[in-house]
């Protein structure tokens, strides 16, 4: 087990500042403050902060959340990052940020629900609800008897990966749209977080449900860490070699692809294989479509898993201190597969 940890920071509230942007916005555009209308979304402001302003609206402003089972949850939505975990103090990223590796990505089906949420959840929210959306319409200009999308079109079935899911994600109640288009209501958006509650939050920022997840406390149900410290945890030194926890990692995994060759191979000066590794662990942070927080093989601290639609990923074990989220990282994973271990994972 790695002890190198990193710190993540602590939960708290803050004070949504970018409300102001949309003052200045209507100040442009010649609307009334005192008109109640006036906090109504309208073409003013692009498509996708319209649905983020909703959403931050309703978790604001008397959230329902708020109000229900987990006042944890609507606090870690409006969070904000703060400057400290913003920067990077291991060798290996600066030279990440200097020289990104180009890889070849295979063809994958894009799924609005993709990839680590990072805070304020709220702008995820309004991001994925947009998508959703223009999705749903698209459908329903082909088909007028579709008028929900099926969960395939915006999450990647758990039976696809091997897994076995306790709560398919569903997006049934998707806030109403004016005018068949999709300009949003703050009204509109309250009455889909009334209807998702917590579990829906949680499904459309991409966390999974299986019999080991994490459910209490409901911080737990969030993705506890940020990107930037995810990578940071996978980037410290391995204490046994010059590579870094990563890329040793990645050095274990190379051989055992023999078809796709994912991991790549592994050669090359120390840095190069560094580097290679950090390019692999944010593709999979970025690109995730399976994203658990769940307790297996009697570990004790609960394990973030993000995997790709192709089934590799990694994990990282999450720790709790005094409202502090701490990660380390595990390692990569393999797509599951029969007998995976007695065949060393090897496909």
């Amino acid at each position: 087990m790695l002890t190198t940890v990193i710190h993540t920071g602590t939960l708290r509230r803050h004070t949504f500042v970018d409300p102001l942007r949309l003052l200045w916005w209507r100040y442009c555009h010649g609307f009334c403050f005192c008109c109640p209308s006036w906090w109504s979304s309208s073409p003013s402001l692009p498509l996708i902060e319209q649905w983020e302003f909703a959403v931050h609206q309703v978790l604001a402003n008397n959230s329902p959340l708020s109000l229900g089972i987990s006042e944890q949850l609507h606090d870690c939505l409006l969070v904000v990052p703060s400057v400290e975990t913003t920067t990077c103090t291991n060798n290996n990223e600066k030279v990440l940020k200097k020289k990104k590796e180009k890889k070849e990505e295979e063809p994958m089906k894009e799924f609005p629900i993709r990839g680590l949420p990072c805070p304020p959840y709220y702008k995820t929210l309004g991001r994925r609800l947009c998508a959703l959306h223009s999705l749903q319409h698209n459908n329903i200009k082909q088909d007028q008897s579709l008028l929900i999308s099926p969960p395939e079109y915006f999450a990647v079935p758990a039976e696809a990966l091997g897994f076995t899911e306790l709560m398919a994600p569903t997006m049934d109640s998707l806030p109403t749209m004016a005018d068949t288009v999709v300009y949003p209501t703050v009204s509109s958006v309250k009455t889909w977080i009334q209807n998702a509650g917590d579990v829906g939050i949680v499904r459309l920022l991409g966390m999974r449900q299986t019999v080991g997840t994490t459910t209490k406390p409901w911080v737990f149900l969030m993705p506890p860490c940020r990107k930037d410290a995810l990578l940071k945890a996978a980037n410290q030194p391995h204490k046994a070699t010059k590579l870094t926890v990563a890329g040793r990692a990645r050095s274990k995994h190379a051989h055992r692809g023999t078809k796709d060759q994912f991991f790549g191979i592994a050669t090359g000066s120390k840095e190069t294989k560094n580097i290679h590794a950090a390019a692999i662990v944010e593709r999979i942070l970025d690109k995730a479509v399976w994203i658990n927080l769940h307790v297996f093989g009697g570990i004790v601290d609960p394990v973030l898993e993000c995997r790709l639609e192709n089934g590799y990923g990694a994990r990282w074990a999450v720790v709790m201190v005094e409202e502090e989220s701490a990660v380390e990282f595990r390692g990569f994973v393999e797509p599951q597969m029969p007998d995976g271990h007695e065949k060393g994972w090897k496909h």
